[in-house]
């Protein structure tokens, strides 16, 4: 989501859909103080301190798509909305042709079936997906081949006659793949999804050898840390006195309260505890009726599963389950496939100049 202005300091959505808007230097209660409600944005979050375990391993299929002039790129295998855990239907015999050699001529499929698709999405630039079929031929070393509109206009006519909810086998999803209309059929380029997909692909994996490696020395570090170490996000301008949370004698401060600035003094433990949220003005927010949404998947989650980073902004915006499969928000996603339109763009310019 865009990002709000300066005075919001956070957005809600309460249980009958209104969207409620808190401004800074406002405390006010509302009817999402009392009943569930969803954060859609808070200002000041900081990190959630819970340790979770995640692992790199395994995130990219063995699958690729190969784009001419572009590179080829595994795919994540978060991006595939549809495909067979059955290995037996993880790779199909390519039929022969010999009447026109086309590559994308629909023989060469006849003995493609629905269980052989491998549907891959992406975001576009207004953050509806979009989606692209392929197949892997057994003697392809698991590149892709995008499906031609004529084989999957077949198919979807041979699903249409079965139940309309047909459901991936994978056991994951539950998005029909009557819906998963390739971006071809709806006016989109074939060939831009293939390179969007090849460049934002390998700049997700560049992101993700780049946390991992970012993250090695900082776990040994932290087991080498006193505990007499201020946490990170530690408020300005701590003083002796008492914590309104923990009532322990200790350094606390003022500054704590991001949002409505109640003056409320906290300790820079408490302040880590609760996220940077204020005890006082963001007390419904602590509690069990509130969630927060996930900047990658959208689910709403409590505030102990939430507040993870993005592994390319590192906003804690995400919740346990994207942390843990190195997942990075929309706002990043879109700025990628924004800097590969804009070198696009730039090529063509240095490829085709001005003929006067």
């Amino acid at each position: 989501m865009a990002e709000p202005e300066r005075d919001v300091a956070s957005i809600i959505e309460t249980c009958d859909g209104s969207i409620v808007m808190e401004t800074m230097g406002v405390c006010e209660e509302h009817e999402a103080c009392t009943g569930p409600f969803v954060v859609l944005y808070q200002r000041g979050l900081r990190s959630n301190p819970r340790t979770v375990q995640r692992s790199h391993h395994n995130l990219l299929s063995s699958f690729k798509i190969k784009c001419t002039g572009v590179g080829m790129a595994n795919v994540p295998w978060r991006n595939f909305s549809w495909i067979s855990k059955d290995r037996e239907h993880a790779y199909v015999d390519k039929a022969e042709c010999t009447a026109c050699g086309s590559s994308d001529c629909s023989t060469l499929f006849s003995n493609v079936s629905v269980d052989n698709i491998k549907v891959a999405w992406m975001h576009e630039q207004g953050g509806n997906l979009r989606f692209q079929w392929y197949v892997a031929f057994t003697d392809d070393g698991g590149v892709l081949t995008r499906v031609p509109n004529s084989v999957v206009t077949d198919i979807l006519k041979c699903l249409a006659g079965r139940k309309p909810d047909v459901q991936c086998t994978c056991g994951r999803c539950t998005h029909p793949v009557m819906n998963m209309t390739p971006s071809s059929k709806r006016g989109g380029a074939t060939g831009d999804f293939c390179t969007k997909a090849v460049k934002l692909f390998t700049a997700y994996r560049s992101s993700v050898h780049k946390r991992v490696k970012e993250e090695k020395p900082s776990s040994a570090s932290e087991a080498g840390t006193s505990s007499s170490t201020l946490p990170s996000g530690t408020p300005e301008h701590m003083e002796e006195g008492m914590c309104a949370v923990c009532l322990e004698d200790t350094f606390v401060s003022t500054s704590s309260c991001i949002q409505k600035k109640c003056s409320l003094k906290v300790c820079a433990d408490c302040h880590k505890k609760t996220m940077g949220l204020c005890p006082l003005c963001d007390r419904s927010k602590l509690s069990t009726s509130a969630t927060f949404q996930c900047n990658v998947c959208s689910s709403s989650v409590r505030l102990n599963d939430y507040g993870f980073q993005c592994i390319t902004c590192k906003k804690p915006e995400l919740c346990n389950r994207c942390y843990k499969s190195f997942s990075q928000c929309l706002s990043c996603e879109l700025n990628t496939l924004d800097n590969s339109d804009q070198q696009r763009r730039k090529k063509r310019k240095t490829d085709y100049p001005c003929a006067c």
